[in-house]
């Protein structure tokens, strides 16, 4: 089994990133093999839009069948989720902390995508932007 999670750096001991698009880095672990490879996502973590969208299609490509992360968006989801990759959020620690959890059934799955940014807070009227402007 290949499970993907994202990550500040390019190996197992690196620290987990909670930004599915804008990681960084996306560490896959193959499970049967032992072998580690590096997703590059760098790139994608710049762009203004659609980085998680972009994200997902390198990860499906991977033959990812279990992905790791803090949180994601919902067109990301989406895309994993037509690709019958499993979503596991909250993870926090090293890569190789949150595939023990994986393992032993501590993370949690998730099943329905998140909000969007704006729901979260960020778009106008939601807390985000100038204050005290009208």
């Amino acid at each position: 089994m290949k499970i993907a999670v994202t990550a500040e750096g390019p190996n197992k001991n690196s620290m987990t990133d909670s930004r599915f698009g804008r990681a960084p880095y996306i560490v896959v672990l193959d499970t049967e093999s032992d072998e580690v490879t590096t997703i590059d996502n760098q790139e994608n973590a710049s762009v203004v839009q659609g980085a998680g969208i972009q994200a997902s299609k390198q990860v499906v490509e991977s033959g990812v069948q279990v992905l790791i992360t803090g949180c994601i968006g919902p067109k990301a989801h989406e895309v994993l989720k037509a690709n019958d990759v499993v979503i596991y959020t909250n993870a926090a620690g090293t890569v190789d902390e949150v595939t023990k959890q994986f393992v032993s059934g501590e993370l949690k799955r998730q099943k329905v995508p998140e909000y969007s940014g704006q729901r979260r807070g960020y778009g106008y009227r939601h807390g985000g932007g100038r204050r005290g402007v009208r």
